[in-house]
């Protein structure tokens, strides 16, 4: 079972080698991209090992714009090259295994072909139905000078105020879940075949003005495809749910603490080493590399990773 990782990163580039290194096996393939906006001069200072591809065709990545969505098709384009892939796994440079690469692997042959994607429908009174009701300028606005966002941030404010919204793109039900999924070959293939065609890249072409595109282009898309029923939770929350979810389900591999009073997410520490030991999850995020330093140090202990080489 080879597995590929693809990994958006802009900080911590010691981090992302500690990541690389933590995951790196015969079974793993690495495809990164920097944020054009980052030095890269930061994280190719640091080594890694032979095979890792990082990007070169960068993008300026603005956050919740499309800019992320195109960076993370890259990789993907990237990744499916290689023919030995058969799982594609979405990781940041803020995240960590919890799970050694033996239990990884052994997992992931398990459970093949089984999608790994959040998912609700962004329907209704769903939360963050106006992510796509509304127009959001997000990457025009963020390219501008500076001293141009706030006024027209507000003017886009004033737009979102008119009584209109926008039609969701014909065909499909949308669907918001989180941009930290894993999929099959077989459901990366199908989208990258999809977005070659007119339907396609308009569809592409809508997602430039909602917020957030990167949590609902991808469920989107796998949702309203053949690949679907290989989703996990699937039966339990779309073919036998009367009642729609107004979010996410937990279906992704990874553990995200979102408590309240904590950052957004929480950035963990050693106070959460008993909460990710005991987690049925396969990675974790977020990750300080000074704040977590304690908590990776005791998860590489727990996981047999003992040597960056």
């Amino acid at each position: 079972m080879n597995i590929a990782y693809m990994i958006t990163a802009h900080s911590q580039p010691s981090h992302l080698q500690h990541l690389v290194f933590a995951l790196n096996n015969q079974s793993t393939h690495f495809y990164i991209h920097i944020d054009k906006k980052s030095d890269m001069s930061a994280f190719l200072q640091y080594s890694f090992p032979s095979d890792v591809v990082f990007l070169k065709n960068r993008v300026v990545i603005h956050h919740a714009g499309i800019s992320l969505v195109n960076a993370m098709l890259q990789l993907l384009q990237a990744a499916y090259l290689n023919e030995k892939c058969q799982y594609f796994q979405f990781l940041s440079g803020w995240d960590y295994p919890i799970k050694n690469n033996q239990f990884i692997v052994g997992y992931m042959e398990k459970h093949y072909p089984m999608n790994f994607i959040n998912f609700y429908p962004l329907v209704d009174d769903a939360d963050f139905v106006d992510n796509i009701k509304k127009y959001h300028f997000i990457d025009s606005i963020q390219s501008t000078p500076g001293f141009f966002h706030k006024p027209l941030n507000a003017l886009q404010r004033l737009v979102n105020f008119l009584p209109f919204n926008r039609s969701f793109f014909p065909g499909m039900v949308p669907y918001r879940g989180s941009c930290w999924f894993c999929l099959n070959r077989e459901t990366v293939g199908y989208i990258l075949e999809f977005l070659k065609t007119e339907k396609g890249k308009a569809f592409l072409e809508y997602f430039k003005y909602v917020a957030c595109p990167d949590e609902i282009f991808f469920p989107t898309l796998v949702l309203n495809s053949p690949y679907a029923r290989s989703c996990r939770y699937f039966k339990r929350d779309i073919a036998q749910v009367r009642i729609p979810m107004k979010n996410e389900n937990k279906a992704y591999l990874h553990h995200i603490d979102w408590d309240q009073t904590r950052e957004n997410p929480a950035l963990l520490d050693m106070s959460d080493y008993e909460t990710l030991r005991n987690s049925k999850a396969l990675y974790a995020r977020k990750f300080h590399e000074e704040k977590s330093a304690s908590l990776l140090a005791a998860i590489d202990q727990l996981i047999g990773v003992y040597l960056l080489s």
